[in-house]
């Protein structure tokens, strides 16, 4: 499985929670909030379209490879995890949804992996590198 890189993930220096959020709805978002550098309050998010499947792990139960994406966001090339998906999916439907296997890891946090339809990330202070 090849990992090609999507999107930087501005951490800030300070997290104001203990931890980012996963919220789940129509589109899944990863919530970061904290204080920058210049002790300005931030919120960055890194927004999944069109998700099927997520799934966590914790930080103690990472491995290099899942740390391979830290802050930033990878697509998982050829990935077992999509194929399975797809040999469970009605036949009818199969190949109607475009499945693509996202990946960031978070120090303090863990890695979150999710499968979209495509993934951005919202943050007010830098420019938009646009969609994935």
């Amino acid at each position: 499985m090849n990992q090609v890189f999507v999107n930087n993930v501005r951490i800030p220096a300070q997290m104001a929670d203990d931890r980012p959020k996963f919220l789940c709805g129509m589109d899944d978002r990863l919530v970061i909030q904290g204080i920058d550098q210049e002790g300005q309050t931030c919120s960055v998010a890194v927004v999944f379209e069109w998700p099927r499947m997520s799934r966590y792990r914790g930080q103690a139960h990472c491995t290099e490879y899942h740390r391979e994406s830290r802050n930033v966001v990878l697509e998982v090339m050829e990935s077992d995890w999509v194929e399975e998906a797809r040999a469970d999916s009605d036949p009818v439907w199969r190949d109607h949804f475009v499945l693509r296997h996202f990946i960031i890891y978070i120090d303090g946090f863990g890695c979150l992996e999710v499968i979209a339809r495509s993934v951005r990330v919202e943050d007010p202070w830098c420019e938009p590198v646009g969609r994935a």
